[in-house]
């Protein structure tokens, strides 16, 4: 179990914590990061982010879904090591008044290809993310694993 003030996840044995805090260069807003690694073969990382909401957002002015999607498949075509992305799905639901976001995609570089999953809860006006990457060749080996770990992803409210 990894938790702070504000969040609680199940992060599955054998994974090494390298969590850290630091300040966004771009926004100069305080951010905290936190990374685990899996210390057995086949590997998989599991990151979980805390960012402020922009001001130009609130609750009830959030992108859509789809937005949402698009922008990220957009931010990762744009790194030069990418050959190519392809959405595999994006969700939106509310549990319990939290209104919980899924994306899931596939990154193709010339090395590999990667499964990357990301749920994003937007509460106490702040983004809670949570971002799994795995290599595909892997993912039928790690799919309960992962999506134990993902749905376990809570944010605490004030």
């Amino acid at each position: 179990m990894a938790e702070d003030g504000t969040f609680q996840v199940t992060i599955p044995g054998a994974f090494e914590s390298q969590g850290e805090s630091f300040i966004n260069k771009f926004a100069g807003k305080h951010i905290e990061q936190y990374q685990y690694t899996s210390t057995r073969v086949p590997k998989f990382q599991i990151l979980i982010s805390e960012d402020p909401l922009p001001p130009q957002l609130t609750l009830n002015n959030l992108p859509s879904i789809d937005d949402l999607a698009e922008r990220t498949i957009d931010i990762e075509k744009g790194k030069a090591y990418v050959d190519d992305v392809e959405l595999l799905d994006a969700d939106e639901q509310v549990v319990d008044g939290v209104n919980i976001r899924d994306i899931s995609y596939l990154v193709t570089t010339a090395r590999d290809e990667d499964r990357y999953f990301i749920r994003s809860v937007v509460e106490n006006n702040k983004i809670y993310s949570m971002q799994v990457r795995v290599r595909e060749r892997d993912f039928d080996r790690l799919s309960e694993t992962i999506n134990a770990a993902l749905k376990s992803f809570k944010v605490k409210k004030d």
